[in-house]
């Protein structure tokens, strides 16, 4: 008999004894009174025997043996089954037998299937009793540091409202950057305050650093590969990159701008708002559209990206003297590293929306 494991559900395998597994085959062949030994050998030794076995012993109480093979099959089973046969083949037999036309077998299996139920229903009920003590001990935690809590939260609160004060302030809202969604609000500050103290020219001059470093470029395109609506664009976005790091803005402006376009519709598509040229305005009504301008200014797009995002797009990106100008071939004295510097944190910030 293999050693019972804790709760008997459990059987470790031990090296196959090829003596036994021998006999338990010549037996199987054999009279009805051989086959019933052949079922006490496999339960008897199962952790002895190779897989096959499990197969034998379902064919032994299969509706096709003799009754008296399935009878005594099932009364070992019902015995020794929950310490000596693994969960799963014990609970499989015992749906096998609670099948069988013999009235005898059937019950067993039954009597059998209930006492396999009972300690899993006992475990439910220590689980469940356990949820209860555990339940109300934490409601118990919870009342007595609610206070705590609650102070806590309020400090929070108003430190929040404190730091980001200067969002909800008028000049803020024409402040030429304040659609960098992706620098911390300590930094948006920082360049805020620039722009109050008349230091816009040295906010360009930081933002051109930016443009100017490989590896922070290099950085970009790695972000850009782990997400759907961008990857596919990666390779081009990295030659305009390419281009300008080679201050060829010629190449790099243009390239830019369509692409930015084609981010906007694929995240249109992916959030169910565009479906092909077909969009959904922010009123529910459906209604065709061929460029970006209503794409972004008059479905959820607009909200999804941040309104100072979508404020920069339609006033100062998507323009006559800008887009339009450049991409139809009506301007040709665009190309300058500021402008090209700005297409790239514009597609840096689509990256804070695009998941």
């Amino acid at each position: 008999m293999p050693k019972e494991t804790e709760g008997g559900f459990f059987v470790s395998k031990e090296a196959i004894d090829f003596g036994i597994w021998n006999d338990i085959l010549t037996k199987s062949q054999g009279s009805d009174q051989d086959k019933i030994a052949v079922s006490k050998l496999i339960i008897h030794n199962y952790s002895r025997l190779p897989l096959e076995a499990d197969s034998l012993i379902i064919e032994l109480i299969s509706p096709n043996q003799p009754v008296a093979v399935r009878r005594s099959a099932a009364t070992e089973i019902e015995k020794y089954g929950p310490t000596a046969l693994p969960a799963g083949l014990y609970k499989r037999l015992l749906t096998i037998l609670e099948k069988d036309p013999d009235a005898e077998v059937k019950k067993t299996a039954e009597s059998a299937t209930e006492q396999f139920a009972e300690p899993f229903r006992r475990i439910v009920g220590l689980m469940a009793n356990f949820q209860t003590k555990y339940v109300i001990s934490l409601a118990k935690q919870i009342a007595r540091y609610q206070a705590v809590i609650i102070e806590n939260i309020v400090s929070l609160q108003k430190q929040i409202l404190e730091a980001t004060q200067f969002l909800r302030e008028p000049e803020f809202k024409s402040f030429e950057f304040n659609w960098l969604i992706f620098l911390p609000v300590d930094k948006t500050k920082l360049l805020y305050e620039m722009h109050k103290a008349g230091k816009d020219d040295e906010i360009r001059k930081l933002l051109t650093e930016f443009g100017r470093s490989r590896e922070g470029l290099d950085q970009l395109i790695t972000e850009i590969n782990n997400i759907d609506v961008f990857k596919l664009r990666a390779k081009i976005i990295k030659d305009a990159f390419d281009a300008h790091l080679a201050r060829t803005y010629t190449l790099s402006i243009p390239v830019l701008l369509a692409q930015i376009e084609g981010i906007l519709w694929a995240l249109a598509n992916k959030k169910g708002i565009a479906k092909g040229t077909t969009i959904t305005l922010r009123t529910g009504r459906k209604s065709d559209a061929t460029s970006a301008r209503p794409l972004v200014a008059e479905t959820e797009i607009y909200h999804i990206i941040s309104e100072y995002l979508a404020d920069y797009f339609l006033d100062r990106l998507y323009t006559e003297d800008f887009r339009h100008g450049i991409l139809h071939g009506r301007i040709v004295d665009y190309a300058s590293e500021e402008n090209s510097v700005k297409l790239i944190l514009f597609v840096r910030a689509l990256l804070e929306v695009a998941d």
